[in-house]
């Protein structure tokens, strides 16, 4: 592994790369007259998530470690099918606890694919709004935990990789360095919540940006635990994928603005710190 001396270099030359590969990138993204396939865009929309593992790529080159190895040490490795499951119920556990808190506040809460179908056009035949509801939320379980956990997989090896096992060696506290790659992990975003509406399409400003930041340390926290826990990137790639999966369900099942909904908004962010406490208290991760 890097050495604790050479993690003071190690976090600024990962940060400037980062910065390096994601401005320019960002701005073929935004700026559409240079893409006119819409196909094309969300391709690149979604390679996006491997700008970090890209970025540690470079590091570890500049750095001349032994890349394969450091990924591994790195958690870059397979774990049980068992950890993935437990790991993709976590953001149920979210939307759980986020449906109780605004039934507790008293806030209007519905099924979700009502105003999303209703946003599209489409049709829902009346009684069948529960059944197609549970088949979302069933397959999404699958889905998020494969093939969008694959994808999330490539922002895992950056923030819960590289950046918090450094952030870890500079300041041993496990809730620093989770705060401190959170920070850095919402303000990833900024582009593409100011300039795209990214999450919050009212709120493309500052408040929009601050909500984003406040939410990625949240889950950055909660991330890091699953990370430590099971001894594995997949498993918060898992969380990330299903929680990115459950996105458009979650948003629309309490009817407030979107700076207070689940998983990217205040109700988000107070159900995803009361799951972390509860993970704590169950079980603290021995590698912390």
């Amino acid at each position: 592994m890097l050495t604790i001396s050479r993690s003071v270099i190690t976090i600024p030359l990962f940060l400037i790369v980062l910065l390096i590969i994601t401005l320019p990138y960002d701005y073929l993204l935004l700026n559409h007259s240079l893409i006119t396939d819409q196909v094309v865009y969300q391709v690149l929309l979604t390679l996006r998530n491997y700008i970090p593992f890209t970025v540690v790529l470079i590091t570890l080159k500049l750095l001349g470690v032994n890349i394969r190895l450091t990924l591994k040490e790195l958690g870059l490795k397979l774990c049980k099918i068992r950890y993935l499951l437990l790991s993709g119920l976590i953001p149920y556990a979210i939307y759980s606890i986020g449906v109780a808190y605004a039934l507790l506040i008293g806030l209007n809460v519905v099924n979700p694919l009502i105003p999303l179908y209703e946003e599209y056009g489409a049709k829902l035949y009346p009684g069948s709004e529960s059944f197609l509801l549970t088949l979302s939320l069933l397959s999404t379980l699958f889905v998020g935990s494969t093939v969008l956990g694959l994808i999330m997989l490539g922002q895992e090896v950056g923030w819960r990789g590289l950046l918090l096992s450094e952030f870890m060696k500079v300041f041993k506290n496990y809730l620093l360095s989770s705060l401190l790659v959170g920070v850095v992990w919402g303000l990833w975003y900024t582009p593409l919540v100011i300039l795209y509406g990214f999450y919050f399409p009212n709120h493309r400003d500052l408040i929009g940006v601050l909500v984003m930041v406040l939410t990625c340390i949240s889950l950055s926290t909660l991330f890091s635990y699953v990370k430590y826990r099971f001894n594995s990137l997949l498993t918060p790639a898992a969380v990330s994928g299903v929680l990115n999966g459950l996105h458009n369900l979650m948003v629309r099942t309490v009817v407030v603005d979107e700076l207070y909904s689940i998983p990217t908004g205040f109700l988000g962010i107070i159900s995803t710190t009361t799951l972390t406490l509860i993970l704590y208290l169950i079980k603290r991760p021995t590698r912390i």
